[in-house]
């Protein structure tokens, strides 16, 4: 008996295949489940109790006329057959013949196998006497059924169907996605309510269902279904972007062909999958990923600059420094003072070049105090006017009653002054209009997410510079690297314009927003955080001038550059002071305490090894709290005394420095000779 059973659980596939077989030719699939599912299923049920009894070894008997046959397992399984058919609404000759093509197809199963004849023989016999069995236990359980019982489990049954249909209808309708379902003729036999509201504007959840009204296929559908209906596949998904009644929608469309079993295309499933919030989202992604790349590579670009700017400026207080001891011991009518004059000119021209880094860099040298933005476009006005095309026209749209900021003025005017030069150049000798425009907006992190700006800046309320031109625009390509230095679509030897408007911006804790297309112009429209004019930060600085800048005392000065160390010993020299130098912060406290009563100001350098300047600025106040400290770096101010806290720093001067500077800050913070 092992070799019919395995002969059956290893060709369920094979059973299926030919029950549908003998199905299509005789029209029985018109009657019967459509799913290839539903048939194998009814396949295993079937064999159940079969291969029941073969794994048990027994017999099947023999019908006899007086035996009660009703009581084994498998007439119990006809008797429960009979029921099940009876409530689908098949009928009883129906199950009888179709009973008749799953026997042709055991005795098929077991004729094609490589059984010798005589257990082929045997095996044949069991089928038939197991089905016999089966049969005639449905006929009999169906003939003993009244024709009350048969319609009272019609009733049951018909209840169960609309409890069943309702279920799904709900699920059918309760889904967010527009479904369709099309029927082979492509009309629409039924929609959910997602599908109404959108592509049709009705708001009646039901209505296509229970009035069946022919209703016209939208064109997204109408669109895809040929698509489909010309493809080999069963299942279709087209991502599309459609115009309905609700609005602008992306969808992917999933697609389902509805076959019967022969294969027959019998209609269409079309769910919308709404993508559009995720589309948004998306697209905010990628917007963010961008802006935070394009940060990303501006601060190490800065951080670039910012170094090469501090170390070049140490350089250069040797070259300023020494040119200036040697023409300050020149004769005046010496032939050799032009040249040293020269030399200090270009240096200083190597100093512009460091300041333009660091404002790249965001640590350029500001002098900040209120401004009105108003006032510092209009001081530029006869300024921008010669220095654009003639064939440009410029026009101001200032805002009314606009609240101060907190900033430098050169350097906002060096933002202006850029914007117009780069707007003109874009209109080139063509006509055009360049457009400045000063507002105030609130503005939220949405927005701030969408600029290029320092780190952490708050919500709230920004005035606004905007330079618009109607000139040839960027590409994507060249808008992304327009703040990259010495970047430049112009001739050679031009490009560190933006990139220092993008670091005096950052500087000033502001932002920058980017809008151009190719042929349409650009604008870039700058953000600087509002402040009140009452504001404690808005305070002016002031300073004297001292006309004698003569001293004398002790100057203890900490660089770790020799070069910076022996330029500044020899300038405050000059000017009639003792000095003593440390070549770093542990240097200068062993120096500082030997000679602490002696000393009355230290000059410290931000960056050293070993022990930088806000350590050293630190333990030497722990020595003396009353200490004076004028701390120097290539950096600017207020970007280097943010980490000094406390009395005792009462000064700051940038490298490279000119001894006039130098001497004057040492004459207010020494004795007097």
């Amino acid at each position: 008996m092992r070799g019919l059973h395995s002969l059956i659980t290893e060709n369920e596939n094979w059973l299926m295949q030919r029950v549908l077989r003998y199905a299509k030719e005789h029209g029985y699939t018109e009657h019967t489940p459509t799913l290839l599912e539903a048939w194998k299923t009814s396949i295993s049920g079937l064999s159940a109790p079969l291969l029941d009894v073969l794994a048990k070894g027994e017999t099947i008997p023999h019908l006899a006329i007086h035996q009660d046959f009703m009581s084994d397992p498998i007439s119990s399984f006809g008797v429960v057959q009979a029921k099940r058919h009876r409530e689908r609404g098949i009928d009883f000759c129906l199950f009888l013949g179709l009973m008749k093509y799953y026997r042709k197809s055991y005795i098929d199963l077991i004729r094609q196998s490589g059984f010798s004849s005589d257990d082929k023989e045997r095996y044949r016999e069991i089928v038939a006497l197991y089905f016999d069995r089966v049969e005639l236990a449905f006929s009999t359980e169906w003939t003993r059924t009244s024709e009350s019982e048969r319609n009272q489990e019609l009733q049951k049954k018909n209840i169960a169907l609309n409890n069943e249909k309702n279920k799904y209808l709900t699920i059918f309708e309760s889904s967010p996605n527009p479904i369709f379902i099309i029927d082979n003729y492509d009309k629409v036999i039924n929609f959910n309510f997602a599908a109404a509201r959108i592509f049709y504007g009705i708001d009646t959840p039901g209505k296509q269902y229970y009035t069946g009204e022919s209703t016209e296929i939208p064109p997204i559908i109408a669109h895809d279904i040929k698509k489909f209906e010309a493809s080999h596949d069963s299942r279709l998904f087209i991502e599309n972007e459609v115009e309905t009644a609700d609005g602008k929608y992306n969808f992917v469309v999933c697609m389902q062909k509805l076959l019967d079993v022969s294969g027959k295309f019998q209609g269409s499933v079309f769910i919308l999958n709404n993508i559009t919030q995720l589309k948004i989202l998306e697209e905010e992604r990628q917007n963010l990923s961008k802006q935070l790349l394009h940060v990303q590579k501006l601060e190490s670009l800065g951080v670039l600059a910012g170094g090469i700017a501090h170390d070049f400026n140490n350089i250069l207080v040797g070259i300023m420094g020494y040119a200036d001891l040697t023409l300050m011991n020149l004769p005046s009518m010496s032939p050799d003072r032009d040249n040293i004059e020269q030399i200090i000119k270009s240096a200083k021209s190597a100093s512009d070049l460091t300041k333009n880094l660091l404002a790249y860099a965001g640590k350029g040298k500001y002098t900040t105090q209120c401004l009105k933005l108003d006032d510092a476009v209009i001081g530029l006005e006869h300024l921008l006017l010669i220095s654009i095309s003639k064939s440009c026209v410029l026009k101001f749209n200032f805002s009314d009653n606009l609240p101060s900021f907190e900033g430098d003025i050169s350097q906002i005017q060096q933002i202006i002054l850029n914007l117009v030069i780069n707007a003109s150049d874009a209109i080139n000798n063509k006509s055009g209009v360049i457009s400045i425009t000063t507002g105030l907006i609130h503005i939220d992190q949405l927005y701030l997410n969408t600029t290029l700006s320092g780190e952490n800046l708050e919500e709230g309320y920004y005035v606004t510079l905007e330079v618009s031109d109607n000139g040839s625009g960027m590409d994507e390509e060249t808008c992304a690297r327009i703040f990259d230095p010495f970047f430049t679509t112009k001739f050679t030897g031009r490009g560190l314009g933006l990139s220092a408007v993008i670091g005096i911006v950052r500087g000033h804790r502001g932002a920058i927003k980017v809008y151009s297309e190719p042929g349409k112009g650009t604008s870039f429209k700058i953000l600087l955080p509002a402040v009140e004019v009452t504001s404690e930060r808005c305070r002016e600085k002031k300073s004297d001038l001292f006309q004698d800048v003569r001293g004398s005392g002790t100057v203890l000065v900490v660089d770790d550059e020799e070069t910076v160390r022996t330029v500044a010993k020899m300038l405050i020299m000059q000017f009639g002071y003792k000095v003593l130098t440390a070549e770093d912060g542990l240097d200068a406290l062993k120096i500082y305490q030997e000679n602490m009563n002696e000393i009355s100001v230290v000059i410290l350098d931000m960056t050293m090894p070993h022990m930088d300047g806000s350590e050293a600025y630190t333990e030497l106040r722990r020595i003396n709290p009353d200490i004076k400290v004028i701390l120097t770096s290539g950096y600017n101010e207020s970007d280097s005394i943010n980490r000094f806290t406390g009395k005792g720093l009462v000064g700051f001067i940038q490298k490279p420095y000119r001894p006039m500077e130098l001497a004057a800050l040492l004459k207010e913070h020494t004795a007097p000779i």
